[in-house]
């Protein structure tokens, strides 16, 4: 149960909530958060390192059920019922890996086995009913828990995973509406920069029972620069006046140039300060392991304040510390994962000499239709909106062979145009470029529409346009694309699909 575990998942959860829509993830996100609040969350707010796998030697011990075991709390009706939704019927399902000699104990850790929708189809009740259910089993679970023997606590505050955590609830707070989330996160900020930063200024790695202790590394500067930008942003789209975190993400961020960067080797950001007695080498790191690296967050901390500020020096700094971490995003994309995404989020800002230094073109995000002979891709991540300017969002609609879509403007009454529309929320309209179409002479129109009707074939490149209106915004704006495929003989239906990026107001 790691600290930065739950804030990561949680994090992943509320942002795919963002961009699908879907119910079971926000469910995930919001129940991941809920154990953090309750389980590993300190008086003052800042959050503790982790809780042990462990009790009286055993792992998993805390958490292991039979059936008899929910029988015997729940009932016969609802212990059956539970047996059945959380994995129990199947068998035992773990093995502690510290005693692989013991025999398995006849137990299980819990599981949902479908998701809720089709837990719910399967046993042929409403879906708010099984929830319903779900939950209230759910919490008596909890309760005859807790009178077990409890895992140890590790109560340690740590900067960086602080930082992570803080990111996951203000997400959270943004993409499920829920201001508590958001607060949360603010009482942790708080509490963060009351007690880790020394009397100089300088930030601190950890905190426990009232003594802050050790320096800080790269990743606490980034985690925590990251997570007041996250509280940042959630405070607009909540409809909330900023407060002081994109100040104070600045300062730490002006705190980590000072302290981890060599002006003899540009864009390089080290993990350790220069002439830390304690180690024998200064390490900049760039893979992805448990938790992203130093130098990705921090890349990432950059763009975050150049949209949100529009001040090219952030661009600049960003774009000098992608050309130190290109080697390692081109040796191992996946092993450098964040700093790969970073790289698509620069491909997306139009500004003098992103292009130059990003050095080659971003694999898009692919956004699928069953069915459709069309697939619709779309740099992926997030893009900031603002009344100042157009924000730019390239489209790219690659149409099977053999088929094509009606051009923007077809020509001919009875087909869906090529269009695009923002649902899901108010704030922001979006205008598009359409290329002209190619006249379609198919043998299957009548003979007085043939040349007359515009089409798309191949691929399609849209440059589409994004700006706040004076209207607030409100809800969970996306972009929507809307195209009808033909072949030769006929039309499918209009499809319309969801682009897959964030959209946030600046």
């Amino acid at each position: 149960k790691m600290l930065y575990d739950n804030a990561m998942l949680a994090a992943v959860y509320a942002r795919s909530f963002a961009q699908t829509g879907d119910a079971f993830d926000a469910r995930i996100a919001r129940r991941t958060l809920e154990f953090v609040l309750r389980e590993m969350t300190h008086p003052g707010g800042a959050f503790f390192s982790a809780q042990d796998a462990e009790v009286n030697h055993r792992e998993g011990q805390n958490y292991l059920w039979t059936a008899d075991q929910l029988v015997a709390t729940l009932g016969p009706d609802d212990g059956a019922f539970a047996s059945r939704v959380l994995g129990v019927d199947r068998g035992p399902n773990f093995r502690d890996p510290h005693h692989p000699g013991d025999p398995p104990p006849p137990a299980n850790v819990l599981f949902l086995t479908d998701r809720t929708d089709g837990l719910a189809q399967e046993l042929g009740v409403p879906e708010p009913e099984l929830l319903a259910r779900l939950d209230a089993i759910n919490a008596r679970l909890l309760v005859a828990r807790s009178t077990r023997d409890q895992p140890g606590l590790d109560d340690k505050v740590l900067t960086a995973w602080n930082g992570l955590m803080i990111e996951a609830l203000a997400d959270a707070g943004a993409s499920l509406g829920e201001p508590r989330y958001l607060e949360a996160g603010e009482r942790a900020a708080a509490f963060i920069l009351a007690h880790l930063v020394a009397p100089d200024g300088s930030l601190r790695r950890s905190w426990r029972a009232g003594e802050a202790r050790g320096a800080a590394f790269l990743e606490d500067h980034a985690m925590l620069a990251r997570g007041l930008i996250a509280l940042h942003r959630a405070r607009l789209v909540l409809g909330r006046p900023p407060a002081d975190h994109l100040e104070a993400a600045s300062g730490i961020v002006g705190l980590a140039r000072a302290q981890f960067t060599d002006p003899a080797r540009p864009g390089v950001w080290f993990d350790t300060r220069e002439g830390q007695p304690d180690l024998f080498v200064r390490t900049s790191a760039t893979y992805d392991g448990a938790i992203p690296s130093g130098a990705s967050v921090m890349l990432h901390a950059l763009i975050d304040l150049y949209e949100l500020t529009g001040e090219r020096r952030w661009l600049d700094e960003a774009l000098a510390s992608l050309g130190a971490l290109s080697r390692a995003i081109a040796d191992s994309p996946i092993g450098s994962v964040n700093a790969t995404r970073a790289l698509l989020r620069l491909l997306r800002i139009d500004a003098p000499g992103v292009a130059a230094v990003s050095g080659a073109r971003a694999r898009p995000e692919v956004v699928r239709v069953e069915d459709s002979p069309v697939t619709v891709f779309a740099p992926g991540e997030r893009l900031t909106v603002t009344m100042d300017a157009d924000a730019p969002l390239p489209v790219e609609l690659r149409i099977a062979p053999g088929f094509h879509i009606a051009a923007s403007d077809p020509g001919i009454e009875g087909l869906a145009g090529l269009s695009v529309r923002v649902e899901g929320g108010k704030g922001v309209e979006v205008r598009a470029a359409f290329p002209p179409g190619t006249p379609y002479e198919g043998e299957a129109l009548p003979e007085e529409e043939r040349g007359r009707l515009l089409v798309y074939t191949g691929s399609v490149r849209v440059e589409l346009l994004l700006r706040r209106t004076p209207e607030p915004w409100s809800g969970r704006p996306i972009v929507v694309i809307t195209f009808q495929p033909c072949d030769e003989s006929a039309c499918f239906q209009p499809i319309s699909v969801e682009l897959d990026v964030a959209l946030d107001p600046g």
